[in-house]
């Protein structure tokens, strides 16, 4: 089952307020109760090229994940559409 777009917006937004990195065990900052429940959101981010995951040099088991040069460009994209929304909302 594919995660709904909500579900992956939500995931999305707050990864880019948590500066955009953050490790799968942050999965309840994200209010989700288990990483088997948080993975399919982040795994749609990554394969949609707004996220990746890297596994550090030192320690193979810790996993990074961020935000991609894309990922901050659509989450520039949504600021500007927002703003033009706003702008056409209060426009007499």
């Amino acid at each position: 089952m594919r995660p709904d777009f909500r579900g992956r917006t939500l995931v999305f937004e707050n990864a880019i307020k948590q500066d955009g990195v953050f490790s799968p065990g942050d999965y309840e900052s994200f209010q989700f109760n288990s990483l088997q429940a948080f993975r399919p959101y982040v795994k749609a981010l990554e394969d949609a090229g707004l996220l990746v995951s890297t596994h550090d040099e030192g320690d193979k088991r810790r996993k990074t994940i961020q935000v991609t040069a894309l990922g901050w460009l659509v989450k520039f994209a949504m600021e500007q559409s927002q703003l033009s929304q706003n702008a056409i909302q209060q426009d007499p």
